[in-house]
């Protein structure tokens, strides 16, 4: 049984299978989910859930977009900060 995640880091990818060949076989995470169709892989390393969803559209590899803070979908902070693509 795996430990409780203690937080959850949500990233947007272009290419799920090359971050899973990469955290997969190189890194040598364990994946705890993967679904090729829906662009879906997470890992727990450490109390931390990583979760890599598929950007639809993809996005041009090491653009800054503007993300919105996740506490506003809580209505807790107005912010947006700047968050890099992967590849």
């Amino acid at each position: 049984m795996s430990a409780p995640y203690h937080s959850t880091r949500y990233v947007y990818c272009n290419d799920i299978i090359a971050i899973r060949h990469f955290y997969t076989e190189l890194i040598g995470l364990e994946e705890t989910f993967f679904d090729a169709d829906q662009g879906w892989l997470t890992y727990n390393s450490g109390g931390l859930q990583i979760v890599y969803m598929r950007a639809t559209p993809p996005r041009p590899a090491g653009a800054t977009v503007r993300a919105a803070c996740w506490r506003s979908r809580f209505r807790w902070c107005s912010r947006t900060r700047p968050c890099r693509s992967r590849a």
